[in-house]
């Protein structure tokens, strides 16, 4: 709720609490969208690599992975 609301930070928060609770890939991806937003691309692209550890065959989180790394690239490269 807190991302569609754009409390990026808050809903941050709420990600790191609940995977203090139990590791869940879905966790791990909507953390990794958020860092996102928030210009953390490096933690993004952690954060499905964790998602992609539970299950490989995760491939919403594997297509971001993609998207955010060839984001970081293009930026290195400038």
């Amino acid at each position: 709720v807190k991302y569609r609301q754009e409390k990026y930070v808050s809903a941050l928060d709420d990600f790191n609490t609940a995977l203090e609770m139990g590791v869940n890939k879905s966790t791990y991806y909507q953390r990794g969208l958020v860092k996102i937003k928030l210009g953390n691309m490096e933690g993004a692209v952690k954060d499905f690599d964790k998602a992609l550890e539970i299950d490989p065959e995760y491939n919403v989180a594997l297509e971001y992975k993609k998207l955010t790394q060839k984001a970081i690239d293009e930026k290195n490269a400038r």
